[in-house]
């Protein structure tokens, strides 16, 4: 799979990998968050469903968390000299 990328490349892939789970965990968990604070209002009179900004702000929290989260082993996997890997496979 890695065999003769850069090390850019290997990077790129891993990140690209890794967001692609975090975008699909946004495009169903985002309207079940709206869906479940509609349900939880109609429940319970004094809460405020907090909107708009505040599924922005943890998105983007969880988008730094997760590009985070994939760098380091990315930038680790960078590192490794490739017949090395594969003598450990």
């Amino acid at each position: 799979m890695a065999l003769g990328a850069t090390r850019g490349d290997v990077t790129r892939m891993m990140l690209r990998s890794g967001l692609t789970l975090v975008a699909a965990g946004f495009v169903v968990g985002a309207p079940a968050a709206f869906w479940a604070t509609r349900f939880a209002a109609t429940a319970i009179e004094d809460l405020s469903g907090g909107g708009v900004p505040s599924v922005a702000t943890a998105v983007a929290a969880m988008l730094v968390v997760a590009a985070l989260a994939t760098f380091m082993p990315a930038r680790r996997a960078t590192r490794v000299e490739p017949v090395i890997a594969l003598r450990s496979e």
